[in-house]
């Protein structure tokens, strides 16, 4: 399912071609690829990859009921995994959509001031497409920077800007807009000299599960590339062409295919930025999608402009996870596609102003200078980054975070705050993460009085000035 997929589009269908990618593929996972070397399964079918990190052949059949005989036959296999068909559909050209931007919302100036633009960092982008991305002025000095791209939905394309509009073949053009885009008048994303690898694996009109396959294969293809930062702008939940390839909430707990895949990644120094997903108002899912669930990438999910307060598309954390999710949030007006991209120019900036950091020193300094830190919930993790406070802590080992934080504890019936500030976003938690309810309160002579429902056990107070975790009595 892509992130963003319910930005409303008007599309006139011209015509319609289907091209059948992988017929009877398969993801055979073995315990030793040394008891099980590719010759043995070249009778079965054809053989398209091996993934070392997943220690599976990705293979198509030659017959689905094959299958039954490879595990019978060969106790190496401890199991095979069905990789459904990918339709490919054309669409003619559309319009533009207009996007906002968080630079402001982060304080990007910051960055921008000291000079920081990515320079030396390679990232990879992971997407739908970068139709017509050639012909965006944003993007003009970010085009000379391309070091590779490969196309999985269309193998034999060489060209990155090629496409027709099948829904959000555009997907990837605007995220790198977001990550990369500078021109005269506005500048819209901060690693504007970044060097960029760019692989298209997911097609925008239909779903199918080989789209995570083809996930799996970019993000090694980026790994071998020497890629530092992957900026990753959909995911998969429900959605899919058949219904019975829907994934289901209990999934959403690291363990899948495409979330190991990208743990590996993050254990082997990588720093994977991904977008929450924006299932946060479907009552039939609501949490994160696979592979924002991995523990170790840095999930980002979307606030509102000029509060702290979660878009409501915004997926939310899942207590199927024994750790915080999202882990950070951003302003996008129209999904979380749009937030991932902002965090991923400020962690690029940061290690190339600094390669000594490693990404996990990265993500952590990016989450204490956050706006709720230490305060986390699940429904924009630590809040909205600082590049102002993210250059001091980088600064300055010994301090832990930038926030003025307190705790107070009040009695249950309610709590008043006062402070110069015009408003205050509340977040009430059933447990330290679990947020039951937020609002946003304007602040009114006498101060703002905050009342608890009987299952709220903390209520978490942003300001301008301050947070403030609030424990109820």
């Amino acid at each position: 399912m892509k992130i963003g997929r319910k930005i409303a589009l008007n599309i006139l269908l011209l015509c319609i071609s289907t091209l059948a990618i992988g017929q009877n593929k398969h993801w055979v996972y073995v315990s030793d690829s040394r008891l099980m070397p590719p010759d043995s399964l070249i009778k079965w079918g054809q053989i398209h990859t091996y993934s070392t990190w997943l220690q599976a052949y990705s293979i198509a059949l030659h017959k689905p009921s094959d299958t039954t005989h490879l595990l019978r036959y060969y106790p190496a296999i401890q199991r095979i995994v069905p990789v459904l068909p990918l339709e490919v559909m054309h669409y003619p050209a559309k319009g533009k959509i207009e996007l906002g931007h968080a630079l402001e919302q982060i304080e990007a100036q910051a960055f921008i001031e000291a000079g920081l633009n990515g320079k030396g960092c390679k990232i990879g982008i992971i997407d739908g497409g970068f139709l017509r991305a050639d012909e965006s002025p944003s993007l003009t000095n970010a085009i000379e920077q391309i070091a590779d791209f490969k196309d999985w939905i269309h193998p034999t394309n060489t060209n990155p800007f090629y496409g027709r509009d099948s829904h959000q073949d555009w997907h990837g053009t605007y995220v790198w807009k977001l990550i990369a885009g500078i021109n005269k008048q506005t500048q819209f994303g901060l690693a504007t000299e970044a060097t960029y690898y760019l692989a298209r694996t997911d097609h925008g009109k239909n779903e199918w599960r080989a789209e995570e396959d083809y996930w799996v294969q970019a993000l090694e293809w980026m790994y071998a590339q020497g890629v530092k930062i992957v900026n990753s702008s959909i995911g998969y939940s429900l959605g899919f062409d058949d219904p019975a390839q829907n994934h289901h909430p209990i999934e959403v707990n690291g363990e899948s295919a495409i979330s190991q895949a990208a743990q590996i990644a993050a254990e082997k120094g990588m720093l994977l930025i991904i977008s929450a997903g924006n299932d946060g108002g479907n009552e039939n899912w609501r949490i994160i999608s696979l592979p924002a669930d991995a523990k170790d990438v840095l999930s980002v999910g979307s606030t509102q402009l000029h509060s702290s307060q979660k878009a409501g598309f915004s997926a939310i954390g899942t207590k199927n996870l024994p750790y915080l999710k999202p882990e950070v949030s951003c302003y996008s007006a129209t999904g979380t596609s749009f937030s991932a991209p902002i965090i991923t120019g400020l962690a690029a900036c940061l290690w190339a102003q600094d390669s000594t950091l490693s990404m996990p020193a990265i993500k952590d300094l990016i989450i204490r200078s956050s706006s709720l830190y230490p305060y986390g919930n699940n429904y924009i993790g630590f809040g909205i980054p600082n590049a102002r406070k993210l250059l001091v802590l980088w600064k300055d080992s010994t301090l832990t975070h930038q926030n003025t934080i307190r705790e107070v504890l009040a009695e249950r019936k309610s709590y008043t705050y006062q402070c110069l500030c015009k408003s205050v976003t509340v977040f009430h938690k059933t447990d330290a993460h679990t947020v039951q309810s937020q609002e946003e309160l304007s602040m009114k002579r006498g101060g703002i009085v905050i009342k608890p429902s009987k299952e709220i056990i903390k209520s978490t107070l942003v300001s301008d000035c301050e947070v403030v975790e609030i424990v109820w009595q």
